[in-house]
């Protein structure tokens, strides 16, 4: 069976770990950055209960989207640090 994606579309996939045990959930997609704080506030509460973790967020930053990551950056510091730590990954511009 062929699946057609679209751009923006999420990708879910799932796998059993621990025989089973546990489900491993990965997911791609974008969003627009217009997202509203509560939303992903909200996202991320939902993904920590759901884990019993905190979500770890990695924010990949480099000089070019300096905006766009302070952006992020000032909507993920509303969000309660038992749902959400953010680790900040530094990027290069390639010439």
């Amino acid at each position: 069976m062929s699946v057609q994606t679209r751009p923006g579309q999420f990708h879910v996939q799932l796998r059993p770990v621990e025989r089973g045990a546990f489900t491993e959930w990965r997911i791609s997609g974008s969003t627009p950055t217009a997202l509203r704080p509560w939303q992903l506030a909200r996202l991320m509460q939902a993904m920590s209960f759901w884990s019993g973790w905190p979500v770890v967020l990695a924010l990949s930053v480099e000089l070019e989207t300096a905006v766009w990551s302070s952006w992020w950056l000032d909507m993920l510091a509303d969000i309660a640090s038992e749902d959400l730590v953010v680790r900040i990954v530094g990027g290069h511009v390639d010439e």
